[in-house]
């Protein structure tokens, strides 16, 4: 019981602090290299082990330097921490540590990590401007709702009539402050439900599912997903391993339940003796371009090679597609947020001009 409980705490500490992308392509580049250069693997994971700067890398790399003296092979052990190595970098080490070529393993570990790390990186990168705005609108259309309209709307009261502008600050004003709870408790359940939806299997495909669909932004991450999977099957691909087993360990890397289930379906397909061409097309996910690569990829057998190309065809036009959003977006949200200020700076000094011209009038 007692070990069940600090196993849950150990899982638990390295969810919160495990090793960042950087590290663990810092990590395999040095395994490369030590292994490259002669030195026994417990030697090369002693050595990393003493420089990595991430403190729950180190402690795993401590532990597995014991278990390897027990007399386990790494592949076995590194089962052990599924939350800092992957399936699909294990599966590489396992036949890396079964043709004697650990060092191109963990060389493949490294390109395959940098290149999603890249990808992700400019997503995020190009998401980040709108975010910005967006909160920041939201935010000064907050303090307006709930500070400023409410603030100086009795001064109005002089008037027998507001202008069209004010009355729509007005009424925003007011829905705000009636539905004011309503709205919190709204944003907080909705925050706290999509969290414990992505916590749970079933809502993590549902999420990898419905990101698809949305706007420009759904074309992009598709792209990215069909780069993310002829990658990896081209690393996969040049183990030489047999291609159902290549799928398993491809559906293991993508990190996508969505594509996952549907690699999984392909290599039941593969499974049942049809060609790699018909168990993708019958999935239902892959364009005509990756269909018919896939078809002259099987038949000239060249998986790695063609794969590869097709990943950068994807990864070219995942960084165009972003380029081609941030450069909609920017003139986008300049002109709504123009509109935006316009229509406030009009609900605001209407008034202020009206009361102004009565007291002008009065004072004659």
């Amino acid at each position: 019981m007692l070990n069940k409980i600090n196993e849950k705490i150990k899982q638990q500490y390295l969810h919160w602090f495990r090793p960042s992308s950087s590290d663990l392509i810092i990590f395999s580049q040095q395994m490369k290299t030590l292994l490259k250069s002669g030195i026994t693997l417990i030697r090369a994971f002693r050595v990393v082990g003493e420089t990595t700067k991430n403190s729950t890398l180190r402690h795993a790399l401590k532990e597995i330097v014991s278990d390897l003296e027990s007399g386990q092979t790494l592949g076995q052990v590194l089962m052990h921490y599924p939350l800092i190595f992957s399936p699909f970098m294990i599966s590489l080490i396992e036949i890396g540590e079964k043709n004697k070529r650990l060092e191109d393993a963990f060389s493949q570990i490294k390109q395959h990590i940098e290149l999603e790390f890249t990808t992700s990186r400019e997503i995020k990168i190009a998401l980040r401007y709108p975010f910005l705005i967006v909160m920041t609108v939201l935010i000064v259309l907050g303090i307006i709702a709930w500070v400023v309209v409410p603030s100086i709307k009795h001064f109005w009261g002089v008037l027998e009539g507001l202008p069209f502008p004010t009355k729509m600050l007005v009424n925003f004003s007011d829905m705000i402050i009636i539905h004011e709870k309503i709205l919190i408790y709204s944003i907080t359940l909705f925050g706290v439900g999509f969290f414990l939806l992505c916590q749970c299997s079933k809502g993590k495909w549902i999420w990898s599912y419905l990101r698809l669909k949305i706007p420009f932004l759904g074309d992009i991450i598709q792209k990215a997903m069909f780069a993310r999977f002829c990658r990896t099957f081209s690393l996969a691909a040049k183990t030489n391993i047999p291609k159902p087993d290549a799928l398993k360990v491809v559906s293991q890397a993508v990190n996508d339940p969505y594509l996952a289930q549907k690699i999984m379906q392909m290599q039941q397909n593969l499974e049942k003796g049809e060609t790699l061409y018909y168990a993708a097309k019958n999935i239902n996910l892959f364009p005509p371009l990756m269909l018919q690569m896939l078809m002259i990829a099987e038949e000239i057998g060249k998986e790695e090679k063609i794969m590869q190309d097709v990943a950068l065809h994807y990864e070219k036009d995942v960084d165009y597609e972003i380029k081609r959003l941030v450069e909609f977006l920017e003139p986008t949200l300049i002109i709504i947020i123009s509109f935006m200020l316009f229509i406030l700076a009009l609900g605001i000094f209407l008034p202020m001009w009206d009361i102004s011209t009565l007291d002008f009038k009065s004072g004659n």
